[in-house]
């Protein structure tokens, strides 16, 4: 399964998970085929948020890349601004081809 089939940017509720690799790590030893993260909380500046996004998506990136599990991490993010934008710092620091892209149709 490839990297953007691993992690899906949705729009809901759910509040900020305090410590991912924590969440991680107890989905990797149950064997969980899915795990939901909060998204960071909203900030005032996009630009505090798109660095909020970039820890938060290198700390399940770096998990995943070592891990089999959890097979899918969702990142549940507040408004569909945030989910935007989580998945525009998705596209820019890791999907290197157009088809590795995260994008629910918005786009192209």
């Amino acid at each position: 399964m490839e990297m953007e089939e691993r992690i899906k940017i949705i729009t809901g509720s759910m509040t900020e998970t305090e410590n991912i690799t924590d969440v991680l790590e107890r989905a990797a030893e149950d064997k969980a085929d899915e795990v939901e993260i909060g998204a960071g909380r909203p900030r005032e500046k996009n630009s505090d948020m798109f660095s909020d996004a970039t820890r938060i998506e290198n700390e399940i990136v770096t998990f995943l890349r070592n891990s089999e599990y959890p097979r899918i991490v969702k990142i549940i993010c507040a408004s569909d601004a945030e989910t935007e934008l989580y998945m525009m710092a998705y596209n820019y620091w890791y999907a290197t081809e157009k088809d590795e892209r995260i994008n629910d149709g918005r786009w192209d």
